[in-house]
């Protein structure tokens, strides 16, 4: 919680500290969820994770909307992958998981979770406009029920520049 607050002040942050916080943020949620889902993240070794300045709190909501929407609904544990990979001068995130998936998930919703209205996606895809706007990052993002199997695919990818 510090660590988000902290970081809450900046549009840019070290990447080695929105790592830091993308890996105790599913460290706890796997602990919460326990026995419902595993987790790996990969970084690609040419990312210098101490001089990359990434936009914080970009990932996050999405490794949210994996879990408390796809993964804890499993029968059996599921699996959530976050990847960072350079491709040319854009950095690619990936995050996939075997969850029920977007369509299933808008099913299975309450009465109650209907009515609510989640601010998590809005917001952050109202500060992908943003930053894109202030900084010309060319954030893009798109969100799919994989095709072949079960669960969600997210790829957020942007210009890589020093800040």
């Amino acid at each position: 919680m510090r660590g988000v607050m902290e970081n809450s002040t900046e549009d840019f942050i070290p990447f080695q500290q929105e790592l830091d916080l993308l890996q105790n943020y599913l460290a706890l949620e796997k602990t919460r969820f326990a026995d419902k889902f595993d987790y790996e993240i990969e970084v690609d070794e040419s990312l210098n994770t101490q001089s990359l300045k990434v936009p914080g709190m970009l990932v996050q909501p999405f490794l949210e909307n994996a879990v408390w929407h796809g993964l804890r609904y499993r029968a059996t544990k599921g699996f959530l992958k976050l990847s960072f990979e350079k491709e040319n001068q854009h950095l690619k995130i990936t995050i996939e998981d075997n969850g029920i998936g977007i369509e299933e998930s808008k099913k299975q919703k309450t009465q109650h979770q209907k009515t609510r209205e989640g601010r998590g996606m809005k917001n952050t895809l109202e500060r992908i406009t943003l930053l894109n706007d202030l900084y010309d990052q060319e954030i893009q993002c798109k969100i799919t029920d994989k095709k072949d199997s079960q669960g969600v695919f997210v790829e957020i990818s942007y210009k890589l520049v020093n800040k």
